[in-house]
C-alpha cells in the first residue's frame, strides 16, 4: 500500500511540476526549464506506467518489458525535441540527455534477463525433483506430469455425510490430487495439496449417484491449461476407495443448537458455500460472520445459531486449505506449515487475523496483521479473506 502511494504522489507532483514548467516557458523559455520539463514529463510516464501495473497487478517480468518499452518511447521523445531545437549550441546540450534512457534500457535489459533465468531456473528444479516432468517452458501451453509421489494409508479417510462426502488424504506437498468415477472414469475432483502435503475434497453425493469406487491418481497423469487431466498410457490408480459400509456422520445445519443436548462440547468447523454466520445467544451475544470455514470450540451449555453453514466435529486428518488457500480461518500445522509467510492481497478488500485457539464465546478479538509479513507457530489460527499466503 505504501508503495502504490508513493508512486501516486510522484506520479501528482511530477505532472503538477511539468505544468508549471510548461507555463513558465510560454513567458520565458531557456535551456534550463526545456530540460526540465523533459526529465518531469519522463518522471510522469515511468511512474504512472508503474502506479497502472501494480493496480493491474502485472508481473514481474511482464513489467521488466513494459518498462524497456517506456524507456525507448522517452528515447525517440528526446530525439524530437532536439530535432526542433533551433539553437545548436542547446541540441548539443539537450542531446546529453540521450545518456539517461540509454543506461535505463540496457539495465532493464539485464534485469530482465535476470528475472528470466531465475524463473528458469525454478522450472529447472521443479522439473529434477520429480514432481513434475515434462515441463514445457512454452507461456501458452503448459503440460505438467506427475510422479514419484506416494498417497498416505494412515491419512487416507472418508467421512460420509447427509449429502456430501469428505475425502481427506495426504502425499506429496504441493501436487495435483485427481479423483474418477472407478467404472466410468468420469472425472470427480481435482485438488491440490497444501504445503504440509494434506488435502481434503468435499465431495456431492449427486456426482457419485450408485457408484461404489474412486479411483485416485497422484502419478502419471499431466495437466494441462485450464486444468484438464491427461491420463499417461501406463496410469494405474494410486488408490482406489470403497464408499461401501460407511456410516454416517453427525452434522447440524442452520437454526438453534444447544451444547450439551444436541452435540457435545469440543471443537468443530463451520462449513459454508459462501459467507456464513454463527452467534452465540448465551454470555456476550458474540456473532461471527466467515468465508469458507472457521474452527471454533464449543462449552458445555452454549447456546448457538448457525447461518448459512454446516456444522461438522473436527476427526483426525480434517483440514481445509487445499493448495493456495485466499479464504477462510487455517490451523498452523495441519492446513499450513509454521514459519515465515508473505501476505499477498487478491482483492481490494483483504485481511488477515491471528489467533492462538479456535474461536469461542467470549473470546478475544484476533490480532490484525498490519504488515506484509507474518510468522505463524504450531497451533496458532489464522483466518484470511482475499488475502494469499507465501511461504518464506
Amino acid at each position: 500500500m505504501f508503495q502504490r502511494i508513493s508512486l501516486i504522489v510522484i506520479f501528482l507532483i511530477s505532472i503538477g511540476v511539468g505544468l508549471a514548467i510548461h507555463k513558465t516557458r510560454k513567458r520565458n523559455p531557456t535551456i534550463l526549464n526545456h530540460i526540465s520539463k523533459i526529465i518531469f514529463d519522463a518522471i510522469a510516464i515511468i511512474s504512472g506506467a508503474l502506479v497502472g501495473g501494480l493496480f493491474l497487478r502485472v508481473k514481474e517480468q511482464q513489467m521488466g518489458m513494459i518498462m524497456i518499452l517506456i524507456t525507448v518511447i522517452i528515447f525517440f521523445q528526446i530525439v524530437i525535441e532536439i530535432v526542433n531545437e533551433p539553437i545548436k549550441t542547446n541540441k548539443i546540450i539537450l542531446s546529453l540527455l540521450l545518456i539517461l534512457p540509454v543506461v535505463g534500457i540496457y539495465y532493464g535489459n539485464s534485469q530482465f534477463k535476470v528475472i528470466y533465468n531465475s524463473e528458469q531456473t525454478i522450472l529447472k528444479k521443479s522439473e529434477d525433483s520429480g514432481d513434475y516432468i515434462n515441463t514445457t517452458y512454452k507461456r501458452k501451453f503448459n503440460l505438467r506430469s506427475q510422479r514419484g509421489n506416494k498417497l498416505s494409508n494412515k491419512q487416507q479417510k472418508i467421512l460420509k455425510y447427509d449429502d456430501f462426502l469428505l475425502i481427506n488424504g495426504k502425499s506429496t506437498p504441493n501436487i495435483y490430487v485427481y479423483g474418477e468415477d472407478a467404472s466410468t472414469h468420469k472425472k470427480l475432483f481435482l485438488t491440490k495439496t497444501n504445503n504440509v502435503g494434506n488435502f481434503t475434497v468435499k465431495l456431492d453425493k449427486k456426482k457419485i449417484a450408485n457408484n461404489y469406487k474412486i479411483n485416485v491418481f497422484v502419478n502419471n497423469i499431466a495437466l494441462q491449461n485450464k486444468q484438464k487431466v491427461v491420463k499417461g498410457a501406463s496410469a494405474i490408480p494410486d488408490r482406489v476407495l470403497s464408499l461401501n459400509n460407511l456410516s454416517e456422520q453427525g452434522i447440524l445445519t442452520e437454526g438453534v443448537h444447544q451444547v450439551g443436548d444436541d452435540l457435545d462440547a469440543g471443537n468443530y468447523v463451520l462449513l459454508s458455500e459462501d459467507t456464513g454466520s454463527i452467534q452465540w445467544l448465551n454470555g456476550d451475544n458474540i456473532e461471527r460472520a466467515f468465508d469458507k470455514n472457521l474452527y471454533i470450540k464449543f462449552h458445555q451449555n452454549d447456546m448457538i445459531k448457525v447461518n448459512n453453514a454446516k456444522l461438522l466435529k473436527i476427526t483426525s486428518g480434517m483440514n481445509f486449505a487445499n493448495g493456495d488457500a485466499t479464504n477462510g480461518m487455517l490451523k498452523v500445522g495441519t492446513d499450513i506449515l509454521p514459519g515465515k509467510y508473505q501476505l499477498k492481497s487478491t482483492d481490494n478488500y483483504s485481511i488477515a487475523k491471528l489467533y492462538s485457539k479456535p474461536f469461542e464465546n467470549n473470546s478475544q478479538e484476533g490480532e490484525l496483521v498490519i504488515t506484509e509479513h507474518v510468522t505463524l507457530q504450531p497451533g496458532d489460527y489464522i483466518y484470511v479473506m482475499n488475502t494469499k499466503l507465501i511461504k518464506k
